[in-house]
């Protein structure tokens, strides 16, 4: 084990020069030997102590460097009688000889650096010896880092159900709600150690760090200094909260021989880094939008209605599911609400008639049943239960001798739900007597509100059409009524 610590060796020296001197020194001041023995630096270092290792500048304080035993000493600013010095590694004792005598300063801890050194009584100096114990050194660094997180939830309200009839509407109202939260913390001091080893010994070495009574977390790429070589550390501690403060590093050497070494570094904590955006930004797929820097909520309405369009029904019923979003633009979250409506189709009766084209009767008395004189190009009336115009019917040129008829329905009028409900009969001269539409000629199945069929060219046409007529439905009590397809039926015996 080493038998010396500068502590001792600074009280020692300091005995030594009352017994020289008869003085007592104030600090900073040099310890004075009157007589002094010169010789190299293992000698001259020995006379004050014990120590690993001296360099002598045999010469009167020139300005310059040297090194030895893995530390460069450098002597600037010299007179030959005032110098400054500096080394990379931990000086113990400067001995700076003049005349017969010495002026010694010690340094517990090792010092790197000092000013205005002097010769005994002030005389030029004769040559400056460096003594040191082999010690690690180190250097660290510190930065302290805070973290404020910021989440935003959001809630959209209500849910609704709503049941109705073709025309029906119903107001549903909204409620879109943000909620922020903010969590401090971690609060982080990290840097580096970088620990050297200024010896011609191999050192291990360990390096223990703790902020503000918290053990930090050190990693180290190895645990051994060869002679001269240096290893960056890096450390972590996370503390309860933002305190400022001044972190040390302990480094131990594992080597009896040298001594460990510590280092200091400030840390202050700043504003915080943000994780998350302090405000934001919220969108609603109904059209509206808000923004936010705290939690907030907003309130709307929203109108739903029942179709009074037949067709947006289907077997009667017409059924809407509108889903609606609030979604935060910035962070993407987002809630819904679902609002069902339910609609019947307004009843709808109607009555069966029988159509025939305009033109001349086929019987004088009785059956009304009429039929037309081909005219091409020409258009007529089409008349239901004899006087209602239910539509027109068209004749077009002849091609080919064929002649294209259309029928055109006027609005409150549909073909019969039924095969077959247009009949037509060409003739070559007038007809007479009651007709019988289920023999004529050619048919076809009219499913639209416009109807075109391709008959042989001929003098006179019977255009018959099975029809519904849209009329209002009956409220007497005990009506037997039938229903089919959202429809009302009444049917009326033809005349």
């Amino acid at each position: 084990m080493k038998k010396h610590r500068i502590a001792f060796l600074f009280s020692l020296a300091l005995v030594m020069a009352l017994a020289v001197s008869g003085t007592v020194l104030a600090a900073g001041d040099p310890v004075e030997y009157k007589d002094w023995t010169a010789g190299n630096a293992k000698v001259e270092c020995a006379q004050i102590g014990a120590y690993d290792a001296g360099y002598k500048v045999d010469a009167a304080a020139p300005n310059g460097s040297w090194t030895s035993d893995f530390n460069t000493i450098t002597i600037s600013d010299s007179n030959g009688k005032v110098f400054d010095w500096s080394s990379t590694a931990g000086i113990g004792a400067v001995i700076v000889k003049a005349a017969t005598g010495a002026n010694v300063w010690f340094y517990d801890p090792q010092a790197t650096s000092d000013v205005d050194l002097y010769g005994f009584e002030n005389k030029d100096i004769s040559h400056v010896t460096f003594c040191w114990n082999y010690a690690l050194t180190a250097e660290k660094t510190a930065a302290a880092e805070w973290t404020k997180t910021i989440g935003w939830g959001i809630v959209k309200e209500y849910d609704g159900s709503y049941s109705g009839t073709a025309g029906d509407s119903f107001t549903h109202g909204y409620k879109v709600s943000v909620d922020k939260t903010e969590t401090f913390g971690p609060y982080v001091v990290e840097g580096t150690v970088t620990v050297n080893n200024p010896t011609p010994l191999t050192v291990g070495f360990e390096v223990n760090d703790s902020v503000a009574g918290v053990f930090a977390t050190v990693s180290c790429p190895t645990s051994e200094l060869a002679p001269g070589a240096s290893a960056t550390c890096t450390y972590s501690a996370e503390l309860d909260g933002a305190v400022t403060g001044t972190n040390t590093a302990a480094i131990a050497s594992l080597n009896p021989e040298v001594d460990g070494a510590t280092a200091s570094d400030g840390y202050e904590f700043g504003d915080p880094v943000i994780v998350g955006v302090e405000a934001i930004n919220v969108s609603d797929t109904n059209g509206q939008s808000w923004q936010a820097a705290g939690s907030a909520f907003w309130e709307y309405t929203k109108d739903f209605s029942c179709p009074v369009d037949a067709s947006a029904y289907t077997n009667g019923e017409y059924k809407l599911e509108d889903v609606n979003t609030a979604t935060i633009v910035e962070t993407g979250a987002y809630d819904q609400a679902t609002v069902t409506l339910t609609c019947i189709a307004a009843q709808q009766c109607y009555a069966d008639e029988t159509a025939w084209a305009a033109g001349p009767r086929y019987a004088k008395k009785g059956n009304w049943a009429t039929y037309t004189p081909y005219v091409a190009g020409s258009t007529v009336t089409l008349f239901a239960g004899q006087t209602m115009e239910a539509g027109t019917v068209h004749f077009s040129a002849a091609a080919d001798g064929k002649v294209t008829i259309t029928i055109t329905l006027n609005d409150g009028w549909k073909f019969a739900d039924a095969g077959e409900n247009v009949k037509i009969q060409d003739y070559a001269s007038a007809p007479s007597g009651n007709p019988a539409p289920g023999r004529f000629a050619w048919k076809g199945t009219a499913t639209s509100s416009s109807f075109s069929i391709d008959v042989p060219e001929n003098n006179f046409y019977g255009v018959h059409a099975d029809l519904l007529h849209s009329v209002e439905c009956p409220v007497a009590a005990g009506a037997s009524l039938a229903y089919g397809s959202g429809s009302l039926f009444l049917p009326v015996v033809q005349k």
